[in-house]
């Protein structure tokens, strides 16, 4: 008996510290990728940040398109940054669409140390809808990839009205 409580205490004990190295490996800030600009697909753009609810700075790009109260946001992977989904933004430009980027928090250029997946960077999404909000955004819209499109599931779930 004292064996099999030994072998089961044993298994319980690895089963926890996988679970902790991995909750640290998949939670903690990446190191920043490449760098890419809208000024590769010839768009015009401002460099922006704005505030979460929690205070913490997130930076990313802000494509306008005039005339127009219609955006998207779009919305990275797990890791990576605003950079590697560039290369959308001239078929959403062109479709009439002012497009938001921004790096979630502890992703390439903003601030944060840790992530959520999902539940902190509902913070991330409403800081940028309020940047929207203060260009005169009247009809948002989420394009999640990814992590991102589990925070877009999330806060979709909460915020119906984007």
């Amino acid at each position: 008996m004292t064996i099999f409580l030994w072998v089961f205490s044993f298994i319980i004990v690895l089963f926890l510290a996988t679970g902790m190295v991995l909750s640290i490996y998949f939670t903690r800030r990446g190191q920043f990728g490449e760098v890419h600009s809208p000024d590769e697909y010839g768009l015009l753009f401002e460099s922006i940040e704005f505030k979460t609810s929690d205070g913490l700075t997130l930076h990313g790009v802000w494509i306008p398109t005039s005339g127009s109260t219609r955006a998207v946001i779009v919305m990275h992977g797990h890791g990576g940054s605003y950079d590697f989904d560039l290369y959308r933004a001239p078929s959403l430009h062109k479709a009439g669409f002012n497009v938001l980027f921004f790096d979630f928090r502890a992703h390439g250029r903003s601030e944060g140390k840790r992530m959520t997946f999902g539940y902190e960077e509902r913070r991330d999404v409403l800081g940028a809808i309020e940047f929207l909000h203060s260009r005169g955004m009247q009809h948002i819209g989420l394009l999640g990839f990814s992590y991102g499109g589990i925070v877009s599931m999330l806060f979709g779930a909460e915020f119906p009205e984007v």
